[in-house]
């Protein structure tokens, strides 16, 4: 590591630094944890969205001339543009599985309302009455940034673990039940959390919040 990066590791270290490598591998190994429920939640919510799509502007929704031109903003354009280019337009599964996990949780923001006033509950009927597509955008938003720092190799010390590994079990849960059931049984996320040095070298043993 380079001393910039260790830097932030020595000082939640207290400036002990053997405290400070044992934080950068907790870092490495939660990371690692995350993997897994955020690539089930990413597929599930995918589908979900993508059912959506497919009703609305048919099964090639990415180039549906309406879709792109007039209800995706200029900056989601972008990121809808290059999808197709790395996934080569070889067949509609691989093109959507190319989208990025953003551009689909953007699509649940407010100017998007309209798509989803009457299809919320159909793509994902775990909503709570009076629930729509606010619960599911404030839930998949916060996923999206942490698979983000996943991503590119940013520390998550200062993650909330607990709240964004319920969030994801009960995002996926709100699509459906048995596959949250699934993500959670599998999961090491909890027993990796438990793992994390304390200032003094010390492991934390606490049980993690149940979501």
């Amino acid at each position: 590591m380079s001393p910039p990066r260790f830097a932030g590791y020595v000082s939640k270290a207290g400036g002990d630094s053997s405290v400070a490598l044992e934080l950068y591998v907790y870092n490495a190994r939660l990371a690692q944890a995350f993997l897994f429920p955020l690539n089930v939640t990413e597929v599930t919510f995918r589908n979900a969205v993508d059912g959506v799509l497919v009703k609305e502007f048919g099964p090639d929704w990415y180039v549906d001339n309406n879709f792109v031109n007039t209800v995706v903003t200029s900056r989601s354009r972008l990121t809808l543009e290059r999808a197709p280019t790395r996934a080569s337009l070889s067949d509609r599964d691989t093109v959507v599985s190319a989208i990025a996990f953003d551009f689909l949780s953007n699509l649940l923001r407010v100017e998007y309302a309209d798509i989803w006033r009457t299809k919320a509950n159909v793509a994902f009927p775990g909503l709570e009455r009076g629930q729509g597509r606010r619960k599911i955008q404030q839930l998949s938003k916060a996923i999206n940034i942490l698979g983000n720092r996943v991503a590119n190799d940013e520390p998550i010390l200062d993650a909330n673990v607990p709240d964004l590994h319920s969030k994801m079990i009960r995002l996926t849960r709100l699509r459906c039940r048995m596959t949250s059931e699934w993500m959670r049984h599998y999961s090491t996320v909890g027993s990796v959390m438990r793992s994390r040095p304390t200032s003094k070298g010390h492991r934390r043993t606490g049980r993690p919040a149940r979501p």
